[in-house]
């Protein structure tokens, strides 16, 4: 398996994101961000997952529901 296809998972497992909704996406993405904001670790440090606000399956699942959602599929120039 690639190295993306270990970050983000299979496809299969990718597309079962229809027991989220856009708001809960929103909340998870919000307090993650916050968490990495206020406590990320150290550069070179492990992180501690028990810090994290959600479950890491949830993370992953609300970001790739948040980047499918952005209206402007071009790079900013």
């Amino acid at each position: 398996m690639s190295i993306l296809g270990k970050l983000f998972g299979r496809r299969a497992s990718i597309s079962a994101d229809a027991d989220m909704s856009p708001q809960q996406a929103t909340e998870i993405i919000q307090r993650y961000g916050a968490v990495l904001e206020h406590a990320a670790p150290a550069p070179g440090c492990v992180a501690d997952v028990s810090k994290l606000p959600f479950p890491k399956s949830q993370i992953k699942k609300a970001l790739l529901i948040g980047l499918r959602s952005t209206a402007d599929p071009s790079p900013p120039s």
